[in-house]
């Protein structure tokens, strides 16, 4: 049966960061005491240095995600179609998607005819 995650808190991380940066406690010392591989401390320290405390907020705890649902531009508050409308409007994307590969493709022959000309003696044009 495989190993399950374990899944530490923004609170647990950031105390053993300030172990090691305030106390001096060895990165080893601290990936021993927790079971941890080295490169996932690495990780969780660069993303500190990078964004602060928010680097480990969840996504549940984002004040900008609530505000954004308050102003009706996070996903969830948008309103949805309906899967019938979905499907017109691919249908009604189609004609043009086609003809604009068909376009595409006739050129690319068209260039390549033009090219194959080139290489041919005059005489034979």
């Amino acid at each position: 049966m495989p190993k399950q995650r374990r899944h530490f808190t923004a609170d647990e991380k950031v105390a053993t960061l300030r172990r090691h940066l305030l106390d001096k406690v060895p990165v080893s010392d601290l990936c021993d005491e927790l079971n941890l591989n080295p490169n996932v401390f690495y990780a969780w320290q660069k993303a500190f240095f990078e964004n602060g405390a928010a680097a480990f907020a969840g996504r549940k705890d984002s004040t900008s995600q609530k505000l954004e649902a308050r102003r009706g531009n996070h996903p969830a508050a948008r309103p949805r179609k309906l899967p019938g409308v979905q499907a017109q409007d691919h249908l009604r994307q189609r004609p043009a998607v086609h003809r604009q590969r068909l376009q595409g493709f006739h050129q690319a022959l068209r260039n390549d005819a033009r090219a194959h000309l080139a290489e041919l003696p005059v005489e034979q044009r």
